[in-house]
């Protein structure tokens, strides 16, 4: 228990996380695996204090890849609430995927991760984090529309459920 109170709060910018679905020229700009790691993924992070998600998902893209880019609608969201524990008790944790174009040269500058545009035909071949990126991309890439790609995840479900695609009202 006294580990627990040595622990400073968790605060909203520990529960939230951003990430870049990036599109350009039909492809999706993708980080290959770092190393120890399987899945490829689209880049993004934390937010920082005073940061919203736009602003927040812009610069972690440049940091991790060198390329700008112009933020864009949401295109899916990931939630998680964790089954109670006795001493700690309940945990969340909320992704936000935005959509995204690059602004010039999609260029790594020297040290960062190379991203590459992967044809949106090759996404789902992947080993990928998070899956959901391989329905969009087989949606988008046969000529769907944003919103036919949309996804939804029901509020407790566990993290390795499949998607439901979002149906019409």
């Amino acid at each position: 228990m006294d580990d627990l109170l040595a622990q400073p709060p968790r605060t909203v910018y520990d529960h939230i996380r951003t990430r870049a679905i990036v599109l350009h020229a039909g492809a999706m700009l993708l980080l290959p695996p770092a190393p120890g790691e399987r899945a490829w993924g689209p880049p993004g992070g934390g937010l920082e204090p005073g940061e919203g998600l736009a602003e927040a998902v812009a610069r972690d893209v440049m940091e991790e890849t060198g390329v700008r880019v112009r933020m864009g609608d949401v295109a899916f969201l990931q939630e998680w609430v964790s089954a109670p524990d006795r001493e700690v008790g309940h945990d969340y944790d909320l992704h936000v995927f935005l959509y995204a174009e690059p602004i010039g040269d999609t260029t790594a500058r020297p040290g960062l991760a190379a991203p590459q545009g992967v044809p949106l035909a090759r996404v789902p071949g992947l080993p990928l984090y998070p899956p959901e990126l391989k329905h969009l991309a087989m949606v988008l890439g046969r000529g769907g529309t944003r919103e036919e790609a949309a996804l939804v995840r029901g509020r407790f479900e566990e993290p390795e459920a499949p998607p439901r695609p979002l149906t019409p009202t």
